[in-house]
């Protein structure tokens, strides 16, 4: 089977010889499952990333999408999540074998996502799809915890990067100061990890819908960043926009403003280290975000 070589190029660059290993037998896996779900194989999805998804039919004709994976511990807790989710605010899970790192989920249909509305519809829909998601953390399963996130910016500060390239240490160690207001294992609650606007779909039947979750424990205001910075509105001031889409969420939501543009500070710049480490240029768009909300938390204090 013919997989598109920018899917195989991720696949062999985030997974290595696993990952190589995993696409020779993924046209049997998917095979054995077409057969055993009975499913009817249509074609994959335009966007693939780091997961092979194709569009499917079951035997009642209802179509849904089988999503396989490199088996491992992020799959399985994207299974766990949805499973926690139920269909409350998120796709629904139809059926999974986590040791194959399969999945079979309900189509949402039209799809649209998120960042085809106006900015401030965007925001508030964001908002009405966050409330929604049960948030009780299942005690019975071993879903990480943000604050092993956060070990890379342990890595940053004690790497020997080009410092004169790269941002200051002392720049991520406030941030690693500021980590420490939301490490309260009592206010802890199931989070997405990952909710912007690609990962919010329309559907006819449900209204916006959630998909492709994390599934990470923390606290509620370490939900929000993914969405903050993502789809920035072109030629506008970009700090401009990120207080606007902060006191929206304040307002919408009752949540801390200074807190919630703390929270966006530590989580900012916990994705430029993950991107520097992945020698990915987004670092400097995730560097500048974060400095942003700096200078937000220094005025509102």
């Amino acid at each position: 089977m013919e997989y598109p070589q920018s899917f195989v190029q991720k696949i062999k660059g985030a997974f290595g010889e696993e990952g190589i290993q995993w696409l020779s037998h993924l046209h049997q896996i998917i095979e054995v499952y077409e057969k055993k779900w009975e499913l009817t194989i249509l074609s994959p999805v335009d966007n693939l990333s780091y997961n092979y998804v194709l569009n499917v039919k079951q035997i009642n004709g209802c179509p849904a999408i089988l999503k396989i994976g490199v088996p491992n511990i992020d799959f399985s807790n994207e299974i766990n999540t949805l499973a926690s989710y139920d269909g409350n605010g998120s796709v629904k899970l139809l059926r999974y074998e986590k040791k194959d790192g399969i999945m079979l989920l309900e189509k949402i249909i039209p799809g649209n996502m998120l960042f085809d509305l106006s900015e401030e519809e965007a925001i508030e829909q964001y908002a009405t799809v966050w409330s929604k998601l049960p948030r009780k953390v299942n005690l019975s399963l071993t879903t990480p915890n943000i604050s092993n996130w956060f070990s890379a910016i342990d890595r940053y500060v004690e790497s020997d990067y080009d410092f004169v390239e790269y941002p200051p240490k002392k720049f991520v160690l406030e941030a690693k100061l500021h980590s420490l207001d939301f490490m309260n294992p009592s206010n802890e609650f199931l989070l997405h990890g990952d909710l912007h606007h690609e990962n919010i779909l329309y559907s006819d039947e449900k209204g916006w819908t959630v998909i492709d979750p994390k599934g990470v424990v923390g606290h509620l205001y370490l939900d929000f960043t993914s969405f903050m910075v993502n789809h920035l509105p072109k030629n506008k001031d970009v700090k401009q926009v990120l207080n606007n889409r902060i006191n929206r969420l304040s307002n919408l939501l009752h949540l801390d403003k200074q807190k919630l543009v703390e929270a966006s500070f530590v989580m900012a710049t916990l994705s430029m280290c993950w991107a520097i480490e992945d020698n990915d240029s987004y670092w400097r768009k995730a560097y500048y975000c974060a400095q942003c909300f700096k200078e937000l938390l220094i005025e509102d204090c």
